[in-house]
């Protein structure tokens, strides 16, 4: 078993280091500077509820970032099921979302006010996709899908330098697991279903 240690370091003093996430990953250390540890949800992470993974997600460049924290609250963190996604501002809690699978990736597309924070969650017999974006102080869930394979994140040329966000689903054929059609979602304010297009036509343009 590999262990991660994210250290949350008190601002001017670094001779006070806290331990605050534990986690069987990578194996890698990230220090995030933290001014009020001891009056911040960080102050009460123990063994049990330890967070498994801590990453930054920058909203408007370095001007804001968002700490998203994925914890497993009162579970040993090799056991499987009930993660919490936690998303704090300025170390102050914004927004919670719990999913029972396990997670898998977590990354960021688009940039400053137009960025997405994308999670896929695995289970056993596929996964699941969830897009947060965050917009006048508040985060919300825009997207959210279950799939027997890997959904596809593209960016598609519409010509005269326009580009659309795209997340493809790919559909099975029953029985044989060969892939046939996709369903494509594209992003404007929000994840539109655009249509369902054959498996070898899911990177072309589509008219909406």
């Amino acid at each position: 078993m590999v262990i991660q240690w994210t250290v949350f370091l008190k601002s001017g003093q670094k001779n006070r280091l806290i331990i605050a996430l534990i986690a069987c990953l990578i194996g890698t250390v990230t220090i995030v500077a933290c001014s009020n540890v001891e009056n911040s949800d960080f102050s009460h992470f123990t063994k049990q509820n330890a967070p498994v993974w801590a990453v930054w997600w920058d909203v408007a460049g370095e001007t804001e970032q968002l700490l998203c924290v994925i914890s497993r609250p009162d579970k040993v963190i090799y056991e499987t099921g009930d993660y919490v996604l936690s998303i704090y501002k300025d170390f102050d809690k914004i927004f919670k979302y719990e999913n029972g699978y396990t997670p898998y990736i977590i990354s960021q597309v688009g940039i400053y006010e137009n960025s997405r924070l994308i999670i896929i969650w695995m289970a056993g017999s596929g996964c699941d996709v969830t897009v947060f974006k965050y917009s006048e102080g508040k985060v919300e869930l825009v997207f959210e899908r279950g799939s027997k394979l890997m959904p596809e994140f593209v960016r598609v040329y519409y010509g005269n330098n326009q580009y659309r966000d795209r997340i493809i689903v790919t559909e099975l054929t029953s029985g044989v697991e060969i892939p046939t059609k996709a369903d494509i979602y594209e992003w404007g304010k929000e994840y539109q279903f655009i249509g369902k297009v054959p498996f070898n036509k899911r990177f072309d343009k589509i008219k909406s």
